[in-house]
Order: C-alpha cells, then structure tokens, then sequence
C-alpha cells in the first residue's frame, strides 16, 4: 500500500533528508554569492592601480597603455593574488564536481570547468593578464 510507504519513520527520514539537502543547497550558493561579491570588489580595487584600467571604470589609466611592454608584463601582487583565488575557486568546482551527483548538464558544467581554467592559465602564461580577467 502506497499510503502505508510515506507514513511514520519512512515520511520522517525523507523530510529530513530532504531538509538537509536544501540545506547542503542554500550553503553552497551562499558560499558562490559571497565569494564572487568579495572577489568581485578585490578583483576591482586589483585592476584599479593597472595601467590600463580606464578613468570611466574609475581607473587611473587608458586602455591603450594594457600592453605595455607585452609579452612581459610585470603584474602586482594584486593581480597575482586575484588570479590566484580566481583559479582556486574554478579548481576547487572542478572538483566537486567529479564528486557530485551526475545531472542532466553534467558534460557541459564539466566542459565549463575546463575551458574557464584553461583561459585562466592561458592568458596568465602569455602577458594578457590585464585582459585576461
């Protein structure tokens, strides 16, 4: 009986594991929220010093001057740093995502991954770091 399944304990333990990943949830994208919101202010405050952050992105340079120099681009430790936790982050979702549950957009997420870290290092090892973010 179909009644008799989703009563007593049964109906308990699926409410509470269906709690506890809504819970699981709400962490993770609490996590993404607040860490592109920090890494989006720090990431600003990195590319405001760089002379190729435009005076109408209340920068104190022009655009053209972001080559500069090119290949070798001597970058703060700012920007280092913000590439740095840039790509931890991609990494680190790269990661959980092997160990999570396959879902329908499994491939694609993965190929997302990938590809994103990729022009992270690319764009690192070639001087287009100005750019690059």
């Amino acid at each position: 009986n179909m009644f008799l399944a989703f009563t007593g304990q049964d109906f308990k333990a699926s409410t509470l594991n269906i709690f506890a990943v809504k819970v699981e949830k709400i962490n993770g994208s609490l996590f993404k929220f607040l860490f592109t919101t920090l890494s989006s202010i720090y990431g600003f405050y990195a590319l405001k010093t760089t002379p190729g952050h435009s005076e109408s992105l209340w920068g104190a340079g022009e655009v053209r001057k972001s080559f500069i120099g090119f290949p070798i681009v001597d970058n703060s430790w700012q920007l280092k740093l913000y590439y740095i936790l840039g790509f931890s982050y991609h990494l680190q979702n790269t990661v959980s995502h092997f160990i999570s549950n396959p879902h329908e957009t499994y491939y694609e997420m993965l190929l997302h991954h990938i590809a994103t870290m990729m022009l992270m290092i690319f764009s690192y090892l070639t001087g287009l770091t100005h750019s690059g973010i």
